[in-house]
């Protein structure tokens, strides 16, 4: 998909690698908070929570906690973060 987009003043000056880093960070950022919204909401586990934003379920953890959110934790999703 091509798109085009006018960046903030603050772009000025980053290379297209950098662009293209930002971009995907952004995304990245996105699926999270996204994914996290509907584990706030109740709507779905933790486990599914993590397989939207892309990330293992060690990794979701960790970004409920930094951002506040304490986690319902099993006793089996604490033997699977072991491995």
């Amino acid at each position: 998909m091509k798109v085009s987009v006018e960046l903030p003043r603050e772009a000025e000056g980053l290379s297209e690698e950098e662009v293209e880093q930002l971009f995907l960070l952004g995304l990245r950022e996105m699926r999270i908070e996204k994914a996290l919204i509907m584990f706030r909401k109740g709507d779905i586990s933790l486990w599914k929570t993590a397989k939207i934003a892309g990330l293992t379920l060690r990794e979701m953890t960790e970004e409920a906690c930094r951002r506040g959110i304490e986690p319902r934790v099993t006793e089996e999703m604490i033997e699977e973060l072991k491995k």
